[in-house]
C-alpha cells in the first residue's frame, strides 16, 4: 500500500521582523545565552504533549502531537497515523537556502519534502471519546492565513491522552514526547489479552528481530516497536510478566503473548514506538534565537516542512497548500527545561524566518525573514500590505506569549 503523501501539511507560524538592537537593562540579572549544542539537547528531550484541534485542522483530527520532528495525529475513532517526513531528491542536494532558491527559481518549481504514513487501527476496537490529561505549561497557537477567525491561540497541551475502555476490560492510554509515542495498554482482572490486535497500514513488511523488536517497514525506512514489558503490581512492588509480540505477517496486525500471571489482578502491557520520526531533523532548522533581558525566557525561530495530514479515515489524504517550509517560533524557559509557547505563521507559499529580536519595554517579539505567500497573515495595516513578487520580506511583530500577531508587513518590490 502506498502510503506516500505529497505536499506539505500544516504551516508553522512564524514571526517575520527585521532584528532589533536594545540596550542591557540596568539592574536586570545577568544570563547568558544557550550554546547551541545545549539548545538542541534542551529542545530534544522537552515533552512535546498533544494538542486537540479547535478547528486549526482537518475535523478527523481529535489531537496532534506536534514536535521539531514530525507528528502523530490522532483521529476521533482512536486511529493513530504516524507522520515519517523524508527529503526529497532536491532536498537531499541543495544544503544551503540560497542555493535552495537558486534550485527553486532554475527549475520553476518548490523544493517539497515528501511524507509517508504509518496507522495503527485497534482491530475490533472501539473508542467513544478521548481525553487530554495531565495539562503542560506549554500553550500553542496556530495563525494559518490571512483570516483571523481561523486563528486558534492559546490551546492546551496534555502529556497523556485516555483513549478509554478500547477493547472490554481493556484501556489504552498514549503518552507523548519528543520523539515518540507509548501505548499504555491497562487489562482489567481477568480480562483475556488476546483480545488486543493492532493493524499496522502503510507498512510494506513487518518481521520481529532476534531480540524482539518489531520492525515495520516503510517506504522512508524501518520503524521500530520495542521489545514490550509486562507487569503487575504487588503493593508498591511491580512484578514483572513475560511478554513478547505475537504477529500476523501477511495481515501486518500485531497483538501479545503473555507467560504465568495472576489473572485475579491488573496487567500492563507497553509497547514503545522507538522510531517514529526518520529523517524529520533535516526540516528543522533554528535560525535565531533570543534572551529576554529579564525573564531569561530564550525564543527561539527559524524554518521547518510542514506534514501533509490525511484528510479522511480509511486512507485518503488531503494536501494542504502551504508551501514547502513556513516558520516557526518557541518561547522556552530560561533553563531549557519548558516549551513555554510554540506559534505557527505562513500563507500559501514558503516562509522563513531569519532574525529574532525582543523589546524589553513593551516584552514584543520581531522576527523577520522572506515569504513568497501572497497571504501571509495580518499585513493588512503594516508598511506594505501586499505582496510585491517572489522572495519579499516580511515583519511580524508578536506579543510576548507569542498569542497575538499584532501586525505583520512585506517588504520589497
Amino acid at each position: 500500500m502506498d502510503r506516500q503523501v505529497g505536499k506539505p501539511f500544516l504551516c508553522l507560524l512564524a514571526l517575520g521582523l527585521s532584528w532589533l538592537v536594545t540596550e542591557p537593562v540596568l539592574g536586570a540579572p545577568e544570563r547568558q545565552a544557550p550554546t547551541q549544542d545545549k539548545f538542541r539537547a534542551a529542545v530534544s528531550v522537552m515533552p512535546r504533549g498533544f494538542v486537540p484541534n479547535a478547528g486549526q485542522w482537518d475535523q478527523n483530527a481529535a489531537f496532534s502531537a506536534l514536535g521539531f520532528y514530525g507528528a502523530t495525529w490522532v483521529t476521533h475513532d482512536g486511529e493513530l497515523r504516524h507522520v515519517l517526513p523524508a527529503a526529497s531528491d532536491c532536498e537531499q542536494r541543495v544544503d544551503t537556502r540560497r542555493h535552495r532558491a537558486l534550485h527553486e527559481q532554475r527549475f520553476n518549481q518548490p523544493c517539497e519534502p515528501k511524507a509517508w504514513v504509518l496507522s495503527e487501527r485497534f482491530v475490533g476496537g472501539n473508542v467513544r471519546q478521548i481525553r487530554g490529561m495531565e495539562e503542560l505549561e506549554g500553550k500553542v497557537s496556530f495563525f494559518i492565513g490571512n483570516d483571523p477567525r481561523k486563528h486558534r491561540a492559546g490551546l492546551p497541551t496534555y502529556r497523556y491522552l485516555d483513549l478509554g475502555e478500547v477493547y472490554p476490560g481493556i484501556r489504552v492510554k498514549l503518552a507523548a514526547s519528543q520523539r515518540t509515542v507509548e501505548k499504555l495498554f491497562e487489562l482489567a482482572p481477568g480480562t483475556d489479552p488476546g483480545k488486543i490486535q493492532v493493524k499496522l497500514e502503510g507498512a510494506e513488511d513487518v518481521h520481529l528481530s532476534a531480540s524482539g523488536e518489531l520492525i515495520v517497514k516503510t517506504g522512508f525506512g524501518n520503524v521500530v516497536l520495542s521489545k514490550p514489558i509486562a507487569w503487575q503490581e504487588k503493593g508498591e512492588i511491580r512484578q514483572e510478566v513475560e511478554v513478547s509480540y505475537r504477529l500476523d505477517k501477511p495481515r501486518k496486525e500485531f497483538g501479545f503473548s503473555l507467560g504465568p500471571y495472576d489473572r485475579s489482578k491488573s496487567l500492563w502491557i507497553d509497547p514503545l514506538l522507538q522510531s517514529t520520526y526518520l529523517g524529520g531533523s533535516g526540516y528543522d532548522a533554528a535560525f535565531a534565537l533570543a534572551v529576554h533581558p529579564l525573564t531569561g525566557e530564550v525564543y527561539v525561530t527559524g524554518e521547518t516542512a510542514s506534514l501533509d495530514f490525511p484528510g479522511s479515515a480509511g486512507g485518503a489524504q488531503a494536501t494542504y497548500g502551504g508551501g514547502a517550509r513556513d516558520c516557526f517560533v518557541t518561547r522556552l524557559s530560561h533553563s531549557l527545561t519548558q516549551n513555554l509557547q510554540s506559534t505557527y505563521l505562513g500563507g500559501t507559499g514558503n516562509d522563513e524566518a531569519y532574525a529574532l529580536a525582543i523589546n524589553p519595554s513593551t516584552n514584543e517579539v520581531y522576527v523577520a525573514g522572506t515569504t513568497s505567500s501572497p497571504d501571509f497573515p495580518n499585513t493588512a495595516g503594516g508598511a506594505q500590505s501586499n505582496h510585491a513578487g517572489f522572495g519579499d520580506a516580511f515583519l511580524a511583530r508578536f506579543d510576548a506569549s507569542l498569542a497575538q500577531n499584532l501586525q505583520s508587513t512585506y517588504l520589497g518590490g
